[in-house]
């Protein structure tokens, strides 16, 4: 459960094939029960429901009693820890990390094994982490996303509108040469948070490891590489896959 999206899966439709589409709905859908009651039904009955969570308790709670109400299954959240599968947290407070980045560290570390791992998470806010080769989350950094970003120029600059988002991701090439306000915000925007992330991973790749991994993920992580010149894997159900690895686990699989 994100900041805007809830996305659901089954363990085992995400095992067969890591690039199964979940099912999506938006957090403040005024139908936002039914919606998770239609997707509930195309995944099963399941032996049990996991949750990595950064929404708000309500919309935490419509989740849990649209669960309880189908299954009598109480869905167990996830909370960061002081290490899973391999990786140690050196947050200053462990507990203090986000539960998404936690799980998007952990499903990032399953995929790259014995090597290091730059993880990059392109949403609401986009966080640049790094793990190296011994599984050690050393720490990482975050900044505003597109969105916010152009929130941000907007509530200094009121006549400064923003842009509607591109649902797909993909809007074409950036460019520097805008002759209109909304679309020179739109690529400000995309081109302060690619070179940022760009930035960063140099700085990665220059005092920790150059042969580090990188992996993205997000809902803007699709935008990121078809402007970014830096290789980087994209992984879109990596929080999903997170969760999957640290249920496994705990339940012994």
């Amino acid at each position: 459960m994100g900041n805007q999206r809830t996305k659901l899966v089954s363990s085992e439709r995400l095992t067969k094939n890591l690039g199964a589409p979940p099912s999506v709905v938006n957090n403040d859908s005024d139908t936002f029960i039914q919606e998770v009651s239609i997707c509930l039904d195309k995944i099963g009955e399941p032996d049990a429901v996991w949750v990595a969570s950064v929404s708000d308790p309500q919309t935490e709670q419509c989740l849990v009693n649209s669960v309880f109400q189908r299954w009598e299954i109480i869905p167990k959240f996830l909370r960061s820890a002081d290490r899973n599968n391999g990786v140690v947290n050196h947050y200053a407070n462990p507990a203090q990390l986000g539960v998404d980045r936690w799980a998007a560290l952990i499903g990032a570390k399953y995929l790259a094994q014995e090597k290091s791992v730059i993880v990059v998470d392109a949403g609401t806010a986009v966080t640049l982490d790094y793990i190296d080769a011994e599984g050690n989350f050393r720490g990482g950094v975050i900044f505003p996303g597109v969105r916010g970003m152009q929130k941000a120029l907007n509530m200094q600059a009121e006549k400064i509108t923003i842009p509607p988002p591109c649902d797909d991701g993909m809007s074409g090439l950036l460019t520097m040469m805008n002759t209109d306000t909304e679309s020179a915000v739109k690529n400000g925007a995309e081109l302060a948070v690619t070179a940022a992330i760009e930035s960063g991973i140099r700085r990665l790749l220059t005092s920790q490891d150059p042969a580090a991994q990188i992996v993205i993920t997000g809902g803007d992580s699709k935008r990121i590489i078809e402007l970014s010149d830096c290789p980087m894997r994209l992984e879109a159900n990596l929080v999903l896959l997170g969760v999957n690895v640290i249920s496994e686990e705990v339940v012994g699989v």
